[in-house]
């Protein structure tokens, strides 16, 4: 399956990915909110590319 043709789908399980693999390394909410910003930010310049 290729994620990148469902596009409305690929950012939110890219955010859940990114919140889980962060409760999986047992972060705290503040380091995952810091990982998240940086989700953010890395989609926004692939996006941008």
């Amino acid at each position: 399956m290729n994620i990148d043709k469902f596009p409305l789908v690929k950012y939110p399980v890219l955010v859940i990915y990114g919140y889980v693999n962060n409760l999986m390394q047992g972060r705290s909410n503040s380091s995952q909110w810091e990982s998240l910003c940086k989700l953010f930010s890395s989609i926004g310049s692939h996006t941008a590319n």
